[in-house]
């Protein structure tokens, strides 16, 4: 091992046979990360407070017991080693437990292809988990107009509990049960479009599986009305979820700050086909168009807000 220089009051410790030094009170995930050694998980972002409870980022420090890198701090003279048999071998079985109660391919695997927990088990060769699924299932919550709910596809990792409470401060996300029967609820277990959140979309933003996703992404559509009837701009202005939502820059429109003049912009950008008509499946429903899925997420937007062109 090749000697460190180090700051006076740093601490040197060995990781996967390299010589580090870092600062007191740093965890070893962020000591490997300091010095490009990956660490995988699951339940930790850089920032949200880590809790350790997905335990992929175990490793070996040479104690009884493996650890979670994310809670362990460094200690001076300690060796880590990262990617060990003995390593690798809990991380894949932790992989196949989580994956056992999986839905897969969950939404966000499915349209867009970066369910973390599904990425971090092919990269471990698991195709399929030795443990049994879950029996009973966990049920979907599809009350909010914005993100659609999968309990199923939840892995408890709290990352939207930490995101919801610490970064956004709006406190709506908690744990609710106990062992099998765990699961995330919304206030006092509430249907997520009945709590108190207001769709501002950082637990969806945090979570690592099709969990909690974006409507638009998860595919949502409305039913076409048998006459074929479609919206126009102001209409949409009268729901009560829209209330006092003045209406952003459509396409270089400028937003008059008044409900009646917002209404009047939001025509004018209708007809200049910013508004388009919703298409109508085989199944005779219409797809989410973009426009409404723009306007739920205008709602949660602070005032001034200037959105940008809406998509083709």
């Amino acid at each position: 091992m090749a000697s460190v220089s180090s700051p006076p009051g740093f601490i040197n410790i060995t990781i996967d046979g390299l010589a580090v030094s870092v600062p007191p009170g740093t965890s070893v995930f962020d000591a490997a990360r300091m010095y490009g050694i990956p660490i995988p998980t699951l339940c930790h972002l850089q920032n949200e407070t880590p809790v350790g409870v997905c335990r992929l980022c175990v490793v070996d420090t040479g104690a009884r017991v493996l650890s979670a890198s994310c809670v362990r701090p460094v200690e001076p003279g300690m060796k880590v080693e990262t990617n060990s048999g003995k390593v690798l071998g809990a991380r894949k079985t932790l992989l196949e437990l989580l994956m056992a109660d999986h839905p897969s391919p969950c939404a966000r695997q499915e349209k867009s292809g970066d369910c973390e927990l599904e990425t971090l088990a092919k990269s471990a060769g698991i195709e399929h988990s030795r443990f049994a699924k879950r029996t009973v299932a966990r049920g979907l919550d599809d009350s909010s107009l914005a993100i659609a709910v999968d309990h199923d596809a939840c892995i408890l990792c709290d990352r939207c509990i930490r995101g919801c409470d610490e970064i956004k401060n709006n406190f709506v996300l908690g744990r609710m049960g106990k062992g099998y029967s765990t699961g995330i609820a919304f206030d006092l277990n509430a249907p997520m479009g009945n709590s108190t959140c207001i769709s501002c979309g950082e637990c969806m933003v945090s979570c690592p599986t099709g969990a909690l996703t974006n409507k638009g992404v998860a595919g949502t559509s409305i039913a076409a009305s048998e006459d074929g009837y479609t919206f126009q701009a102001e209409e949409l202005l009268r729901i009560p979820v829209f209330k006092g939502v003045s209406a952003p820059s459509w396409n270089s429109i400028a937003a008059p700050s008044s409900s009646a003049a917002s209404a009047k912009a939001m025509s004018s950008a209708a007809k200049a086909s910013s508004v388009r008509r919703p298409t109508t499946s085989s199944q005779g429903r219409w797809t989410f168009s973009s426009t409404i899925h723009w306007l739920i997420c205008a709602t949660a937007q602070p005032a001034g807000f200037s959105a940008a062109v809406l998509p083709e």
